[in-house]
């Protein structure tokens, strides 16, 4: 069995202090940005994604617990990537996907800045949601958390893949005037994603919203 504590150890060896600074900055974890308060060791994606092929397949869902509240984000999305790994692994076991979207659903404190959202909600909450009831995603998209928020429109890439938009314009237009741009940017990517697929939709319900700049531009970049 890997362990969090084995995981931690294993990733240390990765840390980068020199990058520290950049990725601050990169994840806006300072005073008056969204990530504000979080810790960085400056451990690289890659590097990351290399000790989460070796664990994945030994590391039970409460030793991920435990790391996902670490107070270092790469900590938090080793975490994110081993559930996804697990997840995708299980395809054949809704038990087992069952028991990994709880985990993450009772964990969502720990993913809280918009790469451990991406890494993870269309990936885990996506698949598993295509034939099941979707209250949950209209609950987040009304929350106060910004992170629910974007969970609530990202996750709807997994649908989109589907041709399934029967959430998407619901939810975008629930967050179409969020006052954070991160919120924003996740609302413009996917009505880019989408419109590759019903574009003369996309146009239509974007410009009847001239409120936001922003995502008009985003969800136009391929038309």
């Amino acid at each position: 069995m890997t362990t969090a504590k084995d995981i931690i150890e294993t990733l240390r060896a990765f840390e980068e202090p020199e990058r520290i600074e950049k990725n601050l900055r990169f994840l806006q974890a300072f005073p008056g940005g969204y990530g504000f308060g979080d810790k960085v060791l400056g451990i690289t994606v890659p590097n990351q994604r290399s000790v989460v092929k070796e664990a994945f397949r030994t590391t039970p869902l409460y030793e991920l617990s435990k790391l996902i509240k670490s107070e270092y984000h790469e900590h938090r999305l080793t975490a994110i990537f081993i559930a996804v790994k697990q997840f995708e692994s299980a395809k054949k076991n809704p038990k087992i996907q069952s028991e990994i979207v709880d985990w993450y659903l009772n964990n969502l404190e720990g993913v809280n800045n918009w790469d451990l959202v991406d890494s993870s909600c269309y990936k885990i909450l996506g698949p598993w949601l295509k034939d099941k009831d979707r209250t949950l995603l209209y609950q987040f998209a009304e929350s106060s958390n910004i992170w629910e928020n974007r969970i609530a429109i990202v996750t709807q890439k997994a649908f989109i893949k589907d041709k399934d938009f029967s959430n998407l314009f619901d939810i975008a237009d629930k967050l179409y005037r969020h006052p954070e741009e991160i919120v924003q940017k996740a609302v413009g990517w996917m009505l880019k994603e989408a419109a590759e697929h019903i574009p003369e939709r996309i146009i239509e319900f974007v410009n009847k919203r001239p409120e936001s700049k922003l995502i008009r531009r985003i969800a136009f970049e391929k038309l």
